[in-house]
């Protein structure tokens, strides 16, 4: 205990610049000591995940939710997001009509696909253009800007503003998506539309701010496996619907971004900044 005691008084000090460090004692944690004796850790993270749903049932809804929502299209979208963009390249190499709306690329590269693998064709593209890298790293580009951006402002202009910022433009581009007959505006708006996954880390904040010490750890793995489940959901439900209504892939991921935009005005505490 006078161990740890120094330790904090060194980390007040470092921070505060202050001597006069406010804490003496530190009181223990009886759950943990009584699990940990009895070495019934299963049992103390029953407790604990059934102490986290009793107290803070919205908190822990909300940001699962959320999560889920994120991992859905950043992650969900971003396994078909080489490929399409592939597609949309050598669609625009080897077609006069430049005025095509992207799905409509996806839908008669499917359609080719088919077709030579109904006369026997290996069906393995083994090139990739290099239009593709290029997003790619456009993509990965936002992603620095954006998470530095969002470190920089957040204390200025508040977590809401920069949520409802990101959820808000990037759904919309999953709908414009669907009506934009240039496929090149169409690459870049599938980029800013995975782009919702800055909001992650910002996401983790929240989440860090919500919960009392004993309970956060718990509720950010609850809500990350959320955000897992939801990455495994994406992926299979965008698969699935690009072979048979690619617009409703785009207009799904730009719903459940819309719709995530919305629910972080119930974050309990959105407004208050540090």
């Amino acid at each position: 205990e006078e161990k740890t005691i120094e330790i904090f008084r060194k980390i007040y000090r470092y921070n505060t610049g202050s001597r006069d460090y406010p804490v003496y004692k530190i009181k223990p944690n009886e759950e943990f000591e009584e699990s940990r004796g009895k070495k019934n850790v299963l049992r103390m993270m029953i407790d604990q995940t059934l102490s986290l749903v009793r107290e803070y049932p919205r908190s822990i809804t909300i940001i699962s939710t959320l999560q889920f929502g994120i991992y859905f299209v950043c992650n969900g979208m971003l396994i078909f997001f080489p490929d399409i963009l592939n597609q949309t390249a050598k669609y625009l190499e080897n077609s006069a009509d430049q005025n095509v709306e992207l799905c409509e690329i996806v839908e008669s590269a499917i359609k080719n696909r088919k077709f030579k693998q109904s006369l026997g064709h290996d069906m393995c593209s083994e090139s990739l253009d290099l239009s593709a890298y290029y997003y790619a790293l456009l993509l990965e580009g936002c992603y620095v800007v954006g998470f530095i951006l969002v470190s920089l402002l957040v204390n200025y202009i508040g977590r809401l503003a920069i949520f409802s910022v990101i959820f808000f433009s990037t759904g919309l581009c999953g709908f414009l998506i669907v009506f934009v007959s240039n496929p090149l505006i169409s690459a870049y708006l599938y980029v800013w539309l995975l782009v919702c996954g800055v909001n992650n880390n910002l996401m983790n904040t929240v989440t860090y701010d919500l919960f009392p010490t004993n309970l956060r750890s718990l509720a950010m793995s609850i809500s990350l496996m959320c955000g897992r489940f939801g990455a495994l959901v994406g992926g299979n439900v965008a698969g699935f619907l690009l072979e048979s209504h690619c617009w409703s892939t785009f207009v799904l991921s730009g719903f459940v971004l819309i719709l995530s935009g919305i629910l972080t005005f119930f974050i309990p505490n959105i407004l208050k900044r540090k």
